[in-house]
């Protein structure tokens, strides 16, 4: 008969439905996480766009995070599966009732035949046939009542795992939605509660190893012109230790004619000295920002690569309000608060269907909800501030470059002037240089020569960190408005 049939599963539903509830949101914590990554590539020349690319598979962080996200993954297909469950138990709980009625309905027609067959027994008899019949009648009826007990047993033990595992599953619900009252949807609102709140909650992981991306991206482009400007700073100081090198050669043609005094040669020969020296500490420093540049992308520090130098291009055209519009689109966080503040949205109707206003359980949902809003709100002024602030720093180091663009020709044209005043004797003539370092009456002399090399040189460095931080401000900028990871 069906509900014997029934009985047996129902029991063994029973007793695994508490487990099955409890292990449920096991998956529904955020993580940060990141899709299987391939075979490390032997790389000979990376640019940006390279680099970027090879972080996003290498980084060790990023590496974590997948193997976590594998992990997350698994465990939401448990929690999918133990959902399935849950239905099947009350579908199966809806068939044991189903059966109990058909049973106790056949109880009644057993008890009829009984009753009838009994009445004529007292007033006319039985044939042997009917005494047979009321026999048969009297067994099926002690077995039905015995099974239909059993069965209301099996029910109602079925029920109590059943309402047990909601109430779990309900205060698991509510305290990740922020709700303290207890509270107990049903079997079909509860479900549609969990299940899309391991959605958003996946969701929110993906978000998360993406928002890791866009911090590892930021790491890389920051590294990478840290290495392109330390390089262009050791040029730079390369130029100037050969400057003064050149200088160094005159002063002691000079002194060899009987035109100068031993005393230039000996001073910028140790004005040569000094400039190779911080030449030959400019190259410590390209090699930390390499080290700093392979560590961001996952390279080891001897990994046989070369970069080389690409730089971001800026829209000269595209107004604030665009990427504004693009950024409060494409931005992770933005993503995230709307789907928290959805989480809350679908907590809040559900709660208002079964309570009313002047419940706990409402006003909590209430809460969370504005709560949610809140942090929508507060997300979107970050992601403008950010924006603005980048905006801003692109605009603010394009004027600079701009403005200092100029001054490295002006630099060389005053040191061919001081370097030809030198050679000529001319130290009757004012100069700025000298005026800058209070030194007035070396006009003409050696000393004028390294007070414009030294000019020369702080302009050289100074556009190149001007240059850099305006490629590092677009590449920024980029990312905030989401055009980059």
């Amino acid at each position: 008969m069906q509900l014997f049939r029934t009985r047996g599963r129902l029991e063994k539903k029973s007793l695994a439905l508490g487990v099955c509830l409890i292990t449920f949101l096991a998956s529904l914590q955020p993580v940060y996480a990141a899709p299987s990554t391939p075979e490390q590539q032997k790389v000979q020349e990376l640019d940006l766009q390279k680099c970027l690319d090879l972080a996003q598979n290498m980084n060790p962080d990023l590496k974590l995070a997948a193997l976590e996200l594998e992990s997350k993954r698994l465990a939401a297909d448990k929690a999918r599966f133990y959902s399935k469950k849950l239905k099947d138990a009350e579908e199966e709980l809806d068939q044991g009732r189903s059966s109990l009625a058909q049973a106790s309905n056949l109880l009644s027609q057993v008890e009829a035949g009984i009753s009838a067959l009994q009445q004529k027994k007292e007033s006319v008899g039985l044939t042997p046939e009917e005494e047979a019949q009321l026999s048969t009648l009297e067994a099926q009826k002690a077995q039905l009542a015995a099974a239909i007990s059993a069965g209301q047993t099996q029910l109602k033990e079925g029920e109590s795992a059943l309402t047990s595992g909601l109430e779990e599953l309900n205060s698991k619900l509510s305290e990740k939605l922020g709700a303290d009252s207890p509270r107990l949807f049903s079997v079909n609102s509860t479900r549609t509660l969990a299940e899309r709140v391991a959605d958003i909650a996946a969701d929110v992981t993906q978000i998360g190893y993406y928002t890791a991306q866009h911090q590892v991206a930021v790491l890389v482009q920051k590294n990478y012109f840290d290495l392109l400007k330390a390089r262009a700073l050791a040029a730079a100081k390369k130029a100037a230790w050969q400057r003064a090198e050149k200088q160094y050669e005159i002063a002691q043609a000079a002194y060899q004619a009987g035109l100068k005094a031993k005393d230039d040669v000996v001073l910028a020969q140790v004005q040569a000295n000094l400039l190779r020296a911080d030449y030959e500490n400019s190259l410590k420093d390209i090699a930390f920002a390499e080290a700093e540049l392979k560590k961001a992308i996952g390279l080891p520090a001897d990994a046989a690569v070369t970069f080389v130098e690409t730089t971001p291009e800026a829209s000269a055209t595209e107004a604030l309000e665009e990427g504004l519009k693009r950024g409060l689109a494409r931005r992770l966080e933005m993503q995230q608060a709307n789907g928290e503040l959805e989480a809350a949205q679908l907590n809040f109707d559900l709660v208002k269907k079964a309570y009313p206003p002047n419940t706990y359980q409402y006003k909590e949902a209430a809460l969370a909800l504005e709560k949610a809003k809140a942090n929508l709100t507060k997300a979107e002024n970050q992601v403008r501030a950010e924006i603005v602030e980048s905006y801003a720093a692109v605009q603010a180091a394009q004027k600079m470059l701009a403005a200092v663009e100029q001054t490295v020709e002006k630099a060389k044209e005053n040191l061919e002037i001081a370097q030809y005043k030198y050679q000529v004797g001319w130290g009757d003539v004012s100069s700025a240089n000298l005026k800058s370092i209070q030194a007035e009456d070396a006009a003409g002399t050696i000393l004028e020569v390294f007070a414009a090399q030294e000019k020369l040189a702080q302009a050289e460095e100074k556009v190149i960190e001007i240059r850099y931080g305006y490629y590092l401000a677009i590449a920024k900028y980029q990312l905030d408005t989401g055009t980059g990871i």
